[in-house]
């Protein structure tokens, strides 16, 4: 049996380029729904707060009842934070485990460790929902507790992360093909930002407009309901509108393929950075502001440009 916890876009870039066999259920966690052909797939928060109550409750039952019976099974998992992949890690007959794309989060070294706050914040989560949390799967991905653990990555996270200990399937991203639309795509995110670091992104972006001509549009995370404090500025200051997709970033991006990619510390740049046309200028927001850990992380992020992404 495999079990796959998709937890958010990479994961899905990930998972349509595996093949799996025999019976497969796939819990998404993330507020897009997503269906593969010849598995079961739980979409948590999906439906009515009535259903998803019962789906989780559901869930639940089906966890223990897999830990318990002993059933052998493959899991698949962009890391152990996860309250639903910790719990199964640690708890069920595992046959294999399988670390599946997570952007950002595999870009990263190692010595980035998850912090304690954040444990704490899903150890409760997963006690509130009656699952054992194990605090002690080291790196943030789990290595650490499963050194024989294999990854599905793309090529381009092996080589700028210099990882050569991991036993690694291949993702191939193909390459999107047709024409280019004069759009300027900013991808907001619910965060909060100085005024210092609004100003500097709204100049820049303005000018970016002014010299190609370009129409603005701002697609909010499917966690908003209004954009944030730079999304607003943005659409006031360069005209811009919402963008009324909810899909993720990188299927809008396949739909209408902008001529310019802004996000503030989104996998999504890097990942349609590595599907976009050659005429599609990527730029990624706010990592150069990034005053902690900076000398660990300027090394890999530099070499983000490797795949096509600027550094703003």
């Amino acid at each position: 049996m495999n079990v796959v916890i998709v937890a958010g876009a990479s994961n899905i870039i990930a998972l349509d380029s595996l093949r799996l066999r025999g019976i497969s259920l796939v819990i998404n966690v993330t507020r897009r729904s997503f269906s593969k052909s010849g598995c079961i797939c739980l979409n948590l928060e999906s439906g009515t707060k009535f259903a998803r109550k019962a789906k989780l409750a559901f869930l639940i039952i089906l966890l223990r009842v897999i830990c318990v019976t002993r059933i052998p099974i493959n899991l698949y998992a962009p890391h152990l934070i996860n309250a639903f992949s910790n719990f199964l890690a640690f708890n069920a007959n595992l046959r294999s485990i399988v670390f599946l794309y997570d952007g950002l989060l595999n870009i990263l070294p190692p010595e980035k460790k998850v912090s304690a706050k954040i444990k704490r914040k899903m150890g409760l989560q997963a006690s509130r929902l009656g699952l054992n949390y194990n605090y002690e799967y080291g790196e943030v991905i789990g290595f650490d507790a499963f050194p024989e653990a294999r990854t599905v990555l793309p090529d381009f996270v092996v080589r700028i992360s210099n990882i050569d200990h991991w036993k690694n399937s291949i993702v191939e991203i193909p390459r999107c093909e047709g024409e280019i639309s004069n759009y300027i795509f900013f991808f907001d995110q619910p965060l909060s930002f100085d005024k210092e670091e609004i100003n500097r992104v709204i100049n820049f972006l303005a000018q970016k407009i002014d010299n190609i001509n370009l129409t603005l549009k701002v697609f909010l995370h499917p966690s908003q309901i209004m954009p944030s404090a730079l999304g607003e500025m943005l659409i006031e200051v360069c005209g811009g509108t919402i963008g009324e997709n909810k899909d993720s970033a990188e299927n809008v991006y396949r739909l209408y393929m902008p001529k310019v990619v802004f996000a503030y510390t989104s996998t999504a740049v890097i990942n349609i950075a590595t599907m976009a046309s050659p005429d599609t200028e990527c730029y990624l927001l706010g990592l150069r502001s990034v005053r902690s850990n900076q000398k660990q992380l300027s090394s890999v992020l530099e070499r983000l440009n490797e795949i096509g992404v600027e550094l703003v």
